[in-house]
């Protein structure tokens, strides 16, 4: 097994719309905040998906991880990711801004 000091990660960002009428996710775009191991640079992500009203969607969102220093071994490290998802309600642009932990932990391991 070789180095790796990248890794190709995918997160879930769960949507829910607590509005009465449907409202467009244009783009979510989510990066690390924080964290010396291992960095997520900014991925932004294009929609176009329209959630109905008092509904929730999932979308997936694929993200690089570099690491400070190439590794063989599983990384387990605090991640915070800092989330922004732009979105139309009619004709009102809204963004919405958050700063999550990622389950606690983000585990990577590389594999070959």
């Amino acid at each position: 097994m070789g180095n790796v000091d990248s890794v190709h990660l995918r997160f879930r960002v769960l949507v829910n719309n607590t509005l009465t009428s449907p409202v467009t996710v244009r783009r979510i775009s989510l990066q690390s905040a924080g964290s010396s191991t291992m960095d997520i640079p900014i991925s932004m992500n294009k929609f176009s998906r329209v959630i109905a009203g008092q509904a929730r969607d999932a979308f997936d969102i694929w993200a690089t991880a570099r690491f400070s220093s190439p590794t063989t071994e599983p990384v387990r490290v605090p991640t915070a990711l800092r989330v922004n998802i732009a979105f139309t309600n009619g004709s009102e642009k809204k963004e919405a801004v958050f700063i999550r932990q990622v389950n606690g932990r983000v585990g990577v391991r590389a594999w070959q």
